[in-house]
């Protein structure tokens, strides 16, 4: 009988198989924590027209390192967080950037997983802030800011498992600008984001 055809064989040959199949399972098991990171390589042309840039790439080997750096409620937040990623750009007169610039940003945020929490449209100083969530098994495991000024565009991506009630603190540090937040505060009633054109 050819080894090959041999039951012992094919029943081995598909436990390695299975086996293979379950390493590449593990090794995927934190989905989330790639499809909850956004691709902001596109925004990094912006640089060149802004007077001020703040660029914050913190992963998931720099995240024990981070939550040495904050107490309480917010040390315990940072330490489960997977990574941190801000991207604020301060021009020098509005209008620098266009819609067009973000759109790569948007797009993602348009994806399976997002959900559109909050959006704010303040007329008068042509100031927007959206932020979306992706939630997983009950659990909010990325969350994603886009605050657009006239002179100023941040985009704040925090990604991992997280506490909706503490994270309102985490304005002011790792580049994150204080009023970034405010809005996802829990006491912070959401809005269905307005429909883009």
């Amino acid at each position: 009988m050819n080894p090959i055809s041999s039951p012992h064989s094919a029943t081995k040959s598909l436990w390695v198989a299975v086996g293979f199949w379950g390493l590449a399972l593990a090794g995927s098991l934190p989905v989330f924590a790639q499809s909850a990171r956004l691709r902001l390589s596109a925004l990094d042309k912006l640089a060149a027209r802004a007077t001020k840039v703040t660029n914050v790439s913190l992963g998931p080997d720099d995240m024990q390192l981070a939550a040495e750096h904050v107490s309480g409620k917010q040390k315990r937040m940072v330490s489960r967080l997977k990574g941190i990623y801000v991207r604020e750009y301060t021009f020098s007169k509005p209008n620098e950037y266009t819609r067009r610039d973000v759109e790569s940003i948007v797009r993602q945020l348009h994806k399976k997983g997002w959900k559109a929490m909050v959006n704010v449209q303040d007329k008068k100083s042509g100031k927007t802030t959206d932020i979306y969530t992706m939630q997983e098994g009950g659990e909010t495991v990325g969350m994603a800011i886009v605050v657009a000024k006239p002179e100023k565009l941040t985009v704040v991506n925090l990604v991992g498992p997280m506490n909706m009630a503490d994270i309102g603190g985490m304005g002011g540090n790792f580049g994150i600008p204080p009023v970034a937040l405010q809005h996802g505060a829990p006491r912070a009633s959401p809005v269905p984001a307005a429909s883009r054109n």
